[in-house]
């Protein structure tokens, strides 16, 4: 594909459902469904996924077989995201085969022969929500989230929210790698990376600390003085790369997104010429038209309880 004119968030979303299938950490996974077995066995698992964005995950937990039965919560701040996750879910659910009785005011729900779920798309920011609401869940769901906000700070308001013994999974927490083959310059590429991860080091939101570069190896400790423990955690990386001069379905897409990140994180980084840093975009960009480029990022799956 030709480099895109207009980029779209849910486009990139969407795209990146087949990458993280592959990236998650099939073990970390299988740990949280058995740790989850016996919760549904007289009752609906309670399940709140934070950032939920459009949808991927619930289609993925129904389809991995995360719980048969579930009240599930899916909050995001983006009511757009939601609207698509609306549209996704109903088609996805048409394609499955899967029958949507009538369900309470607000609420999707999912039925088959094996299977009864309980959606509630909400609007509204993770925390303010988990503060505002006062309910227990028996498990929270942060897919590719908790890289985005303060740990020391933010756990602790998140896991007042889990019942006590109850369960969080946090995948695909960023963990300080970014590689792009082949380099386009031995200096400048390492420099580039470097200077991307510390913009993740200094980003703020509403004026506060919003997650960092490392924030993978620094889960353990944070979930510990939060009051946590880590019941199983693993490598869960995203590796992009063509298969017979291609890229599969939308990659190629997700490929031209991650440069276009890059480069708007850095646009503003003085030890960089804007005309230098738009050649080494551009020379990307071509790359990804060539099916040449591979992108791998470093990412950790963590499973725990509150003790």
């Amino acid at each position: 594909m030709t480099v895109p004119r207009r980029y779209s968030f849910t486009r990139y979303l969407a795209a990146k459902r087949p990458i993280d299938d592959r990236a998650l950490n099939r073990p970390v996974w299988g740990a949280m469904v058995d740790s989850l077995r016996d919760r549904g066995a007289h009752e609906p698992v309670q399940i709140i996924e934070l950032g939920a964005g459009i949808g991927t995950m619930v289609e993925r937990a129904w389809e991995w077989g995360l719980a048969p039965r579930a009240e599930y919560t899916a909050v995001d701040s983006n009511a757009s995201y939601l609207r698509a996750a609306r549209r996704r879910l109903s088609s996805w659910a048409r394609r499955s085969g899967i029958d949507r009785p009538d369900g309470a005011a607000g609420r999707q729900q999912f039925h088959t022969s094996t299977a009864d779920w309980s959606l509630d798309l909400r609007h509204a920011d993770a925390f303010e929500f988990v503060r505002r609401v006062r309910r227990r869940w028996d498990l929270i769901l942060g897919h590719a989230f908790v890289d985005l906000i303060d740990l020391h700070s933010g756990l602790p308001r998140l896991f007042s929210a889990l019942r006590p013994g109850g369960l969080f999974y946090f995948s695909l927490a960023f963990d300080g790698a970014t590689i792009l083959e082949p380099l386009i310059d031995r200096l400048l590429d390492p420099q580039i990376e470097r200077m991307y991860h510390q913009t993740m080091d200094r980003r703020t939101a509403d004026g506060r600390p919003s997650g960092d570069s490392q924030t993978g190896r620094h889960l353990p400790a944070a979930i510990e003085a939060a009051g946590g423990e880590v019941v199983q955690m693993g490598a869960s990386d995203w590796v992009v790369g063509s298969h017979r001069r291609t890229y599969p379905g939308d990659e190629a897409y997700f490929l031209h997104f991650i440069i276009r990140t890059i480069t708007k994180a850095l646009r503003s980084a003085p030890e960089i010429p804007p005309p230098q840093l738009s050649r080494w975009a551009q020379a990307r960009h071509r790359q990804i038209e060539r099916s040449e480029l591979t992108y791998i990022a470093h990412q950790l799956d963590v499973l725990g309880r509150m003790r």
